[in-house]
C-alpha cells in the first residue's frame, strides 16, 4: 500500500514537473518571438519613416530646384543638392532595412532608378541654365509637369507605405495571439497544477499523515514557485501590453501628421481669394487655383513671371509697391490694382502683401488679391 502511494505521488509529481517544464519552455519561446515582433515591428517603422522621409527630401530638392532656376541664388542651388543627397541616403538605409525582404528591397531598388532619373533630370536644368539661360531651363521645367517619373514615385511611395502598414497589422496579430497563447498556456497549467497538488495534499493527508510536515514544506515550495511563475506571466503580459500601447501610439501619430498635412493643403486650395507667392527677386514661385482662374493662364505659365507683369498698382511707380514692402520686410494693406488677364481685359483688386520670413530673414511674400 505505501508503496502504491509512493507511485502515485512520484507520478503526480512528474507530471507537475513536466506541466512546469512545459509552460517555462513555451514561455521562453514566447519571449524570444515576442523580441523577434518587436524588432520586426520596429524594422517596419524605420522603412516607412525612410520611405516617407525619401518622398519628403524628393519634393524639397524639386522645389529648391526650381527655386534656383528662378531666382539663381546659391543658397538654392547647395539646398536642392542637399536634398538630393539626403534621398539618396534615405534610399541606402531602407535597401539596408529591407535586406532580408526580397520584394521589398526590389521596390526600394526601383525607387532608386526613379530617383535617378530625377537627379540626372536636375542636372540637365542646371546646364541648360548655366549654358542656355533662364528661358531654357524653364522650357525643360515646362515639359516636365507631363513627366511619369514623379508620379512613378509617388505611386511607389505610397504602395511600400501600405505593404509596410499591413506587416504592422500582421505583426501586431502575431504579437497579440503570441500573448494570448501565453496567457491561456499558464493559466491551464497553471489549474492543472493546483488540481494535481490537491490531490497530493488528499493523499497525504488520508494516507500518509506520518508525512505532513514533508507535505507541508511540499505545499510552501509549491505555493512559492506558483507566485514565481504568476509574476513572470504577469510581467510577461505587461510587456506585450506596453508593445501594443506603443504600436498604436506610432499609428496615431503618423494618422495625425498625414491629416495635418491633408488640411493644409485643403486649406490652401480652399481659399477664394488668388494668392501669390514671390521670390526676393519679385518672380512668382507659387499660385494657387483661384489666382489661375482669375488670370486665365496655367499654373506653370504664372510661374517664373514677374508679379508687376500680372498684378498692377492703379498708382505708377517706378518700383513695384510690393517689392519695396518685401524688401523693406513690412507687410502691405489696401493697394488698389488690376490683375491682368489672358483675354487682355483686367480685374479691379484690393492687394496684401506679408512677408515671408526664415530665422528672421525675408526670403519672400505672399500677396492675398480679393476682387474690388
Amino acid at each position: 500500500m505505501k508503496d502504491n502511494i509512493e507511485q502515485r505521488m512520484m507520478a503526480l509529481f512528474g507530471t507537475v514537473a513536466a506541466l512546469l517544464i512545459f509552460v517555462a519552455v513555451i514561455a521562453l519561446k514566447n519571449v524570444r518571438e515576442a523580441e523577434q515582433s518587436s524588432d520586426w515591428v520596429n524594422s517596419t517603422h524605420a522603412v516607412i519613416l525612410e520611405v516617407v522621409a525619401i518622398e519628403s527630401a524628393l519634393q524639397t530638392a524639386e522645389t529648391n530646384l526650381r527655386n534656383y532656376v528662378i531666382s539663381g541664388d546659391e543658397r538654392d542651388q547647395a539646398a536642392y543638392r542637399e536634398a538630393f543627397s539626403e534621398t539618396v541616403e534615405h534610399l541606402g538605409v531602407a535597401k539596408s532595412l529591407t535586406k532580408g525582404e526580397v520584394l521589398q528591397q526590389q521596390k526600394v531598388v526601383e525607387l532608386e532608378d526613379l530617383v535617378g532619373k530625377r537627379v540626372e533630370f536636375a542636372r540637365k536644368v542646371v546646364t541648360a541654365l548655366k549654358d542656355q539661360g533662364f528661358e531654357e531651363a524653364k522650357k525643360l521645367i515646362g515639359s516636365d509637369a507631363a513627366d511619369q517619373t514623379l508620379r512613378d514615385i509617388k505611386r511607389g511611395v505610397e504602395k511600400l507605405k501600405d505593404e509596410q502598414a499591413l506587416l504592422l497589422q500582421q505583426r501586431d496579430r502575431e504579437s497579440f495571439l503570441q500573448a494570448q497563447s501565453t496567457r491561456w498556456t499558464v493559466y491551464v497549467a497553471a489549474a492543472l497544477n493546483i488540481a494535481l497538488i490537491g490531490l497530493i495534499f488528499w493523499l497525504i493527508r488520508d494516507d500518509l499523515k506520518a508525512r505532513r510536515r514533508a507535505a507541508d514544506a511540499m505545499r510552501l515550495a509549491n505555493e512559492q514557485l506558483e507566485e514565481k511563475v504568476t509574476a513572470r506571466t504577469e510581467e510577461i503580459i505587461k510587456i506585450n501590453e506596453t508593445l501594443m500601447l506603443e504600436n498604436l501610439e506610432r499609428k496615431w501619430s503618423q494618422a495625425i501628421l498625414e491629416r495635418q498635412f491633408r488640411h493644409f493643403e485643403q486649406i490652401l486650395h480652399s481659399i477664394g481669394d488668388a494668392i501669390f507667392v514671390i521670390s526676393r527677386t519679385g518672380r512668382i514661385i507659387r499660385v494657387n487655383p483661384p489666382a489661375a482662374k482669375m488670370t486665365g493662364l496655367t499654373v506653370n505659365d504664372l510661374i517664373g513671371e514677374q508679379l508687376g507683369t500680372v498684378v498692377i498698382p492703379d498708382e505708377e511707380t517706378k518700383v513695384s509697391p510690393f517689392v519695396t514692402a518685401l524688401k523693406e520686410g513690412r507687410d502691405l494693406s489696401g493697394v488698389s490694382a488690376s490683375i491682368k488677364v489672358r483675354n487682355g481685359q483686367s480685374i479691379k483688386v484690393l492687394a496684401r502683401a506679408f512677408p515671408v520670413r526664415d530665422n528672421d530673414r525675408v526670403v519672400g511674400s505672399v500677396v492675398v488679391c480679393t476682387r474690388g
